[in-house]
């Protein structure tokens, strides 16, 4: 195997990779988390933190809370 075959094979496998971390972020951009939940729950994340994601608590900014 030549150099440039290697550097193909490589190339091929970072454009894979590069693709399924795309595919990883738009999946995880799509689940709710605490930018668009109603409630005011205690985890309320400060600005710049780490916010929770499919979090069993969020509730549709339309929706009572029953709580």
């Amino acid at each position: 195997m030549t150099n440039t075959e290697a550097s193909a094979e490589d190339f091929a496998r970072m454009l894979i990779y590069a693709a399924d971390c795309i595919r990883y972020t738009q999946q995880v951009q799509s689940y709710n988390d605490c930018n668009n939940c109603a409630r005011g729950c205690g985890y309320e994340p400060k600005w710049g933190a780490m916010t929770r994601i499919n979090c069993p608590l969020w509730r549709a900014k339309d929706e009572t809370d029953r709580s």
